[in-house]
């Protein structure tokens, strides 16, 4: 089945199985940003699991093709689908597609694609390469675009133990007198994650940088107290 086929049978699917009640209610939530068919997670990843093909079937121009048209329909869903593909299909060897998926960041952004694709699908890309992934994230965290700063601080959430603590540090430090709530909520919710493993390194951090805004704080030792 070619990408066009596969995206054509998705989308059909998405429309039937859509529930206009259910699609104000997703709308809403997102501030009336984005269209939405009306799909439940459940329902949609039942209807991938149907349709997508199988991984040998899937090759690095196939991965590359489905994502860029899927990404390009308007229904919020058919994010979700291209997202949810590309991580199922994850083609960890290839460096090349950290280029491929670094612009999507700021395509349509919403914290809804940038939270899944930073974390799920660039940084297991990076990850193996402390050099890239280092001068990705300290690229990232200068640039204007907040949704760039962001997935600079949430690039290593799925890293666990192996997170690079130091540089997080350096990172939120750079961003410390953001305004911007979803570069501040990202802080916190990074150490939030690392002091899963690490919480007497993440509480010294907050003790030393009394600074850091009430919201990186907050969510930083959610879980700690």
């Amino acid at each position: 089945m070619i990408p066009e086929e596969l995206l054509k049978n998705l989308k059909s699917g998405l429309k039937a199985l859509g529930d206009p009640d259910r699609a104000v209610s997703m709308q809403a939530y997102m501030k009336d940003q984005f269209t939405y068919f009306g799909v439940s997670s459940p329902l949609r990843k039942k209807l991938q699991l149907e349709l997508f093909p199988q991984r040998g079937d899937v090759t690095l121009s196939y991965y590359q093709q489905f994502f860029e048209i899927a990404w390009q329909e308007e229904a919020r869903e058919m994010k979700y689908v291209a997202l949810d593909f590309a991580r199922k299909f994850l083609m960890k060897r290839e460096p090349s597609l950290v280029g491929f998926f670094e612009p999507f960041i700021t395509n349509q952004s919403w914290w809804d694609t940038v939270d899944a694709l930073a974390p799920n699908i660039i940084g297991p890309l990076v990850m193996r390469d402390s050099s890239a992934s280092k001068s990705l994230m300290q690229r990232w965290i200068q640039q204007d675009n907040f949704w760039l700063q962001r997935s600079a601080l949430i690039l290593q959430l799925t890293y666990r133990d192996q997170t690079n603590f130091s540089l997080l540090k350096e990172l939120i430090l750079y961003r410390q007198h953001s305004r911007e709530f979803f570069v501040r909520k990202a802080a916190g919710w990074a150490l939030r994650q690392y002091a899963k493993f690490a919480p007497e390194e993440v509480l010294l951090f907050i003790e030393e940088n009394p600074q850091l805004s009430g919201l990186t704080r907050r969510e930083a030792i959610r879980n700690l107290i």
